[in-house]
């Protein structure tokens, strides 16, 4: 069955840039990144030719949509605004719910309709009635039409402990639940081999997402979600940053598509949803900062395979706005305004907003984005399944800080690629590798600058995690990058439990200006050479480490691979950072992000031409750190 799934890992991957660019918090650093769904078919089918066949036929799809997790944290070294710290995480709004733990766009799957319409028992649906049939068939062309009702129903939840330090721990709660009901149309073509269908469904649905982080002390073991506080007494129950957010989501999805029997499903799909989400965070004794956003969302997509196995690609686009205000819950007037914004009306907090009120609006934005994606999944229905996606996108957002008084316009793009595994017989395993560059024209107190930077970053996160697979890990590291990596400190245990790592590569604004003069300063042919140069001295000196990176015995060939690979990439890499330069000198900052977001996923193709990049910069232009945190794991830094 095909599954189209949402783009929620690219949001959960984007948790960061929706995160940023509609002023979401990152709340749901660590929040679910799958939803599961399963379609059920009526017993019950409704011929037009007026009779009715009962039977009972059960279809379970099982999507566990990737992203949410990834928080991207994104310190962009070398910019105003406190560096850009862009904290991207789990595409919500950092769940996308900014879960981009929630990019929970979509947490409906067209594909759940797509295909589960298309896997009814085709002979079921015309065994039944059999004069009926012959007659319905002459009557209209050899198809036998059927009305057939559908509901899709989902949830998903998890429950993690990450160590703060040696007497406490911060608890990870989340879980949603979704539903829906709809029609399908059904049109079984008798002239036709292989049991060939038509198809065409539309379904409403509605879905909740609950999410907390809250800090308690070895020994504790109340599991319980936090409750959301009305008073100050209910807050007080609460610690400083413990965090709670929820939202829910509805929309409507439509799909028509073909059916060859079991071997072959072609779908067209569209799904529009919206979502209301709330987002807190308790700042001090007595205040709550809470982010209340709105989204909408439109996602046309296609896909081609079948139940095993599918290959699926789409658009999305989202509209976004939100707003975040920090309550006095000791003011009776603070807690006035707190509960009327909880039920959706935000007009008393905006009217009583003041430094010295009850009620302060931290900040507003508005965003738009844009994304494309393609994806191929594996799956065995509800108990595994397997992606592999590649996504494209481009963000745009306003948003004012009051406290810093600072006004900006923040042009985005980014380039994700994605492994996830989800089901229940999955250990949640995410391997997400992204290339984020980042324009911010910012007005603060009237002075007007740009900044702009870039990072390169890749999460690995898993449920359980042995020792040998963080020691894989990194050496993988090494061989996408070329950085000896043999000063990191693995953990001793064998067992580490839940846990995640996050290497980034940061650029800063002055990295970004010697990149761009490189044309200036040497030839396309010098850069060619220079890598030419880096390979042939790593094959020669590391032979074995080159074995490991070529992984086949025919070290020869790979060298010829890395040759080729490195001349084609700078050549890509060389119009890049002209266009960069171009966009700059003319201030087109949209043309400028994704020029620099190409650019930046060439260099990281080959390690043997991100080298040779590296060596025009000095080691002030960039920064590279690796962060881990799980259940057993203290979180540590290390800056190479």
């Amino acid at each position: 069955m095909i599954k189209i799934l949402k783009l929620l890992f690219l949001f959960s991957l984007t948790t960061m840039a929706l995160a940023h660019s509609t002023g979401g918090d990152s709340a749901d650093e660590y929040s679910i990144p799958d939803t599961g769904s399963s379609m059920f078919h009526l017993p019950i089918q409704i011929g037009f030719d007026g009779n009715i066949n009962f039977g009972y036929k059960m279809d379970m799809s099982h999507d566990m949509s990737g992203m949410d997790h990834s928080d991207m944290d994104h310190d962009m070294s070398g910019m105003d605004h406190s560096d850009m710290d862009h904290d991207m995480g789990g595409m919500d709004h950092s769940d996308m719910d900014h879960d981009m733990g929630g990019m929970d766009q979509g947490d409906m799957n067209q594909g759940d309709m797509n295909n589960d319409m298309g896997e009814m028992d085709h002979g079921d649906m015309n065994s039944s009635d059999d004069s009926s049939s012959d007659s319905h068939s002459s009557a209209h062309s050899g198809i036998h039409w059927h009305l057939m009702p559908m509901i899709n129903l989902g949830l998903d939840k998890i429950n993690r402990k990450i160590k703060i330090d040696d007497s406490s721990f911060k608890l990870i709660r989340a879980q949603k639940i979704e539903a829906g009901a709809g029609l399908m149309v059904m049109g079984h073509l008798m002239d036709l081999p292989w049991s060939t269908m038509i198809t065409a469904g539309l379904m409403p649905y509605k879905g909740e997402y609950k999410y907390m982080e809250r800090s308690l002390d070895n020994g504790d073991e109340d599991n319980t979600f936090l409750r959301t506080p009305s008073t100050i007494n209910e807050l007080q129950e609460w610690r400083i940053g413990d965090k709670l957010s929820f939202s829910t989501h509805g929309g409507v999805m439509a799909h028509g598509g073909i059916t060859f029997g079991h071997i072959l499903d072609i779908s067209a799909n569209y799904m529009f949803q919206g979502k209301w989400r709330i987002a807190m965070e308790k700042v001090s004794d007595s205040k709550l900062k809470v982010t209340f956003t709105n989204e909408e969302m439109k996602h046309y997509s296609s896909s081609i395979g079948n139940m095993g196995l599918s290959i699926n690609s789409g658009k999305m686009d989202m509209e976004g706005k939100s707003e975040t205000f920090t309550f006095d819950m000791s003011s009776q007037t603070g807690v006035s305004a707190y509960v009327s914004a909880l039920s959706g009306d935000l007009t008393t907090a905006q009217e009583i907003d003041g430094l010295n009120s009850p009620v302060y609006r931290d900040s507003f934005s508005k965003s738009t984005m844009v994304a494309f994606q393609k994806m191929r999944s594996l799956q065995i229905p509800v108990l595994f399944m397997r992606n592999s996606s590649t996504s494209k996108m481009y963000s745009l957002s306003d948003s004012t800080d009051n406290f810093f008084g600072m006004q900006t316009e923040t042009n985005m793009a980014m380039t994700v690629d994605s492994k996830t595994t989800s089901g229940i017989l999955s250990k949640h395993k995410s391997r997400n590798e992204f290339f984020m560059a980042m324009a911010m024209k910012v007005n603060q107190n009237n002075k007007k600058h740009v900044n702009y930077a870039s990072s390169w970053k890749r999460l690995f996160e898993r449920d359980t995690v042995k020792k040998y697979q963080f020691e894989k890990e990194l050496a993988y590291l090494s061989t996408k990058t070329g950085f000896d990596l043999a000063e990191v400190k693995v953990p001793s245990q064998e067992n580490y439990g839940y846990f995640r790592s996050e290497f980034e590569v940061n650029f800063t604004q002055g990295a970004t200006d010697k990149l761009m003069n490189l044309p200036e300063k040497i030839t396309r042919l010098d850069l060619i050479q220079k890598s030419y140069d880096i390979i042939n001295d790593s094959f020669k000196e590391n032979k074995n480490k080159m074995k490991k990176l070529c992984k086949i015995n025919i070290v020869k060939s790979c060298h010829k691979s890395f040759i080729k690979s490195s001349s084609t990439l700078i050549v890509e890499m060389w119009d890049s950072l002209k266009t960069m330069k171009s966009a700059r000198d003319s201030k087109d900052w949209k043309k400028f992000s994704t020029a620099y977001n190409k650019f930046g996923s060439f260099m990281m193709d080959n390690q043997f031409v991100f080298k040779a990049i590296l060596s025009n910069l000095s080691k002030a232009d960039y920064r590279v750190s690796l962060k881990t945190i799980g259940e057993k794991q203290i979180e540590s830094v290390l800056a190479l």
